[in-house]
C-alpha cells in the first residue's frame, strides 16, 4: 500500500507538480511554448468541434511550430490528446476517402511515431480547459527526476506498535530543450 501511494504521488507531481514544496510538473511548466487554438466553425475552440478540414489545417500548424521555432533542427516525435481530441481524429472520416484524419496526419506527419490518448490532459489546463502537447519526448530533452524512488527504512517501535516508514523524493520535471516542445487548450 505505500508503496502505490508513493507512486501515485510522484505521478502528480510528475503531471500537476507541487505547489506547496515549489517543485515544478509538465502542466505548469512555463519554459513551453503555447499555440493559440483557433475558433472553429462551432464557435468553439475544442478539437472535437473542429470540421475535418479545421483539424487537418490546425494540425499542422501545431506540429510545424517546433520546427518554425527551432530554425527546422527540431521536429515532434509524440503527440499526447486528450480522450476527446484522439477519439475525433480517429474516427473522423475525411470525405470520398477511407481514412480518418489521425491516418492522414501519420501519412503527413511520419517523424511522430506516437500518437497517446492521454486521460490526465482533459480539464488540466487554465479554467478546466483540455490540453494537447507535441514534443521530442526523449531523456535528453525532457525528464521527470527522481533521486528517491522508493525506500523502506528499518522497522522501528514507536508507543505500543511496530512502524515502517517509507519514502521517496523527486525534484520535478527538467526540460532540458524547451523549444523542442508546444501545448495548446482547448
Amino acid at each position: 500500500m505505500a508503496r502505490r501511494a508513493i507512486d501515485v504521488k510522484l505521478d502528480s507531481i510528475a503531471w500537476k507538480g507541487d505547489a506547496a514544496h515549489n517543485i515544478v510538473g509538465f502542466f505548469n511548466n512555463t519554459n513551453i511554448s503555447e499555440i493559440t487554438v483557433p475558433v472553429n466553425a462551432a464557435s468553439t475552440t475544442k478539437i472535437e468541434d473542429m470540421t475535418v478540414d479545421e483539424a487537418i489545417d490546425f494540425f499542422n500548424d501545431f506540429l510545424e511550430a517546433i520546427a518554425t521555432a527551432t530554425n527546422q533542427v527540431e521536429r515532434p516525435n509524440t503527440v499526447l490528446l486528450y480522450p476527446k481530441a484522439y477519439n475525433h481524429l480517429a474516427t473522423s472520416r475525411i470525405p470520398n476517402t477511407m481514412n480518418t484524419v489521425l491516418d492522414f496526419l501519420k501519412g503527413v506527419h511520419p517523424e511522430i511515431n506516437r500518437w497517446i490518448k492521454v486521460g490526465k490532459l482533459a480539464g488540466a489546463g487554465t479554467s478546466g480547459k483540455d490540453l494537447i502537447y507535441a514534443g521530442y519526448f526523449d531523456p535528453g530533452y525532457i525528464r521527470f527526476e527522481i533521486p528517491e524512488r522508493f525506500r523502506q527504512h528499518e522497522v522501528e517501535k514507536r508507543n505500543l506498535e511496530y512502524v515502517i516508514d517509507c519514502t521517496a523524493s523527486a525534484v520535478g520535471v527538467t526540460v532540458e530543450i524547451p523549444a523542442a516542445f508546444v501545448k495548446a487548450q482547448c
